[in-house]
């Protein structure tokens, strides 16, 4: 009998195990332990391909022939099976650990609470702008694994989830990255502590000649531990070596050399853009990219979508989808990009934290607050120091109340703090519900 693959967890990272080992003509399991939508789509496409699918709980027979279990990111290492596993001296491991043992290019790995997408899709940009080899995988969206049949590339960019970082065995990036570190996931993780934990997994097999780059304004970042060479970057402080902001100017001290970039020659803005920025630059330099390529690449950068992303002005009122803000970490380096005046959109499913750190600059700089979703009323609760909130519970409300309280001169910032997922099926389709609604109820100015 064929010992199997046995996948858990259905989603993008799932089916792309599936692909491989079905490529190999190795036989497969699929579990699928929450969505019966994953789970139909999936089954339908691999009919008459050596693999089993099976909805809920594994079923004991699967681990009889298991070669080895492979947990998605989304699926928490402490359920019951996980440990049967492991009794059984079955290997349990994580889509990025194993295909980071396939692949010979140099791994830049970056991880952090917020800032990941922009940070990992700013180090392709500027690796594209100069000749460079290299492939964009990771949490961004396409899993490392599809790395594997394509062509070998020298660098892969990868965005690290602390998910993913939970089963890191032998994972050694060249380069790793920790942007931040602040509230998120705490329905997963029992302190924030153990999550961030779970972030310094990134260095845990570097060594003295990889490179560990830090935000040294962290505290959680500052106390890591790497045997790798430990570069920070900071927007308050300076170093000899490492990153720093000098008033206007991005500083990079690196061996003897100071490389000086112009923060009003970049397109992207924001204190929470500068330490992107910064990390960015600092990982290329180490690995000798010149600085005519990281400032021509740095200058060719685009913003994400639903990243402090402006939708326009309408009716003398700018609104921006900040959709991907979904912790108060990300809210509160949003809410340093504006001066006063903001209506503040807060809501969706609540990720277990605190929303105190919002505190200070809610009391500063925003005119309204406008809570909707599935935690509005635990929002509403910690916000019940601040008397001009609106509590509705869906977008077209959220909009509406948005349009009725702003002013022409005023911001509208959809920062929501929240997961998406009591409404919709990621931020990107709640990002995009917002700009249709704000669109469809203005006049553009």
């Amino acid at each position: 009998m064929s010992l199997k693959n046995v996948i858990v967890g259905l989603g993008i990272t799932g089916e792309s195990l599936l692909d491989y080992f079905i490529s190999l003509g190795q036989p497969c399991v699929g579990i699928e332990e929450v969505s019966r939508e994953i789970f139909q789509k999936v089954k339908e496409k691999y009919v008459g391909k050596a693999a089993q699918f099976y909805f809920g709980d594994i079923p004991k027979t699967v681990f009889d022939d298991a070669k080895q279990f492979f947990i998605s990111p989304g699926v928490p290492p402490t359920r019951e099976w996980v440990a049967l596993a492991k009794k059984k001296n079955i290997p349990v491991t994580g889509e990025m650990e194993f295909a980071s043992q396939k692949l010979s290019g140099k791994l830049i790995a970056v991880t952090g609470t917020n800032g990941k997408s922009t940070s990992v899709s700013l180090i392709q940009t500027i690796l594209q702008e100069g000749g460079y080899s290299s492939g964009l995988k990771g949490n961004i969206g396409t899993p490392l694994i599809t790395a594997v049949n394509e062509s070998p590339k020298d660098y892969y960019v990868l965005e690290a989830s602390s998910f993913q970082l939970e089963t890191v065995e032998n994972f050694k990036p060249k380069v790793a990255v920790v942007l931040n570190v602040t509230s998120d996931h705490l329905e997963r993780y029992e302190s924030m502590q153990a999550y961030a934990d779970a972030k310094a997994l990134v260095t845990k097999n570097q060594s003295a000649d990889d490179f560990f780059i830090y935000n040294a304004d962290d505290p959680y970042c500052v106390l890591m531990e790497t045997k790798a060479k430990k570069l920070p970057f900071s927007l308050v402080n300076q170093f000899p070596e490492g990153a720093f902001v000098e008033k206007n100017t991005m500083v990079v001290r690196w061996k003897g050399t100071e490389f000086r970039y112009e923060l009003s020659e970049m397109p992207i803005s924001g204190l929470h853009n500068q330490e992107n920025m910064l990390a960015a630059i600092l990982s290329l330099t180490v690995l000798n990219v010149p600085y005519s390529v990281i400032l021509s690449g740095l200058k060719k950068y685009r913003a994400l979508p639903h990243r402090l992303e402006k939708v326009g002005c309408f009716k003398g009122i700018s609104f921006y989808d900040d959709s991907k803000a979904t912790n108060v970490g990300s809210v509160v380096m949003s809410l340093a990009s504006f001066d006063k005046n903001v209506i503040l959109i807060l809501g969706g499913r609540d990720k277990g934290g605190e929303y105190n750190p919002l505190y200070a600059m809610v009391k500063h700089k925003v005119k309204a607050l406008i809570i909707y979703g599935e935690a509005r009323e635990k929002i509403a609760k910690a916000f019940s120091f601040f008397e001009n909130k609106k509590v509705v519970p869906t977008m077209p409300e959220v909009v509406s109340e948005a349009y009725r309280v702003a002013k022409s001169g005023d911001t509208v910032l959809f920062s929501p703090a929240c997961s998406s997922f009591d409404l919709y099926k990621n931020y990107a389709q709640r990002g995009n519900h917002f700009q249709e609604l704000v669109r469809g109820m203005g006049d553009c100015c």
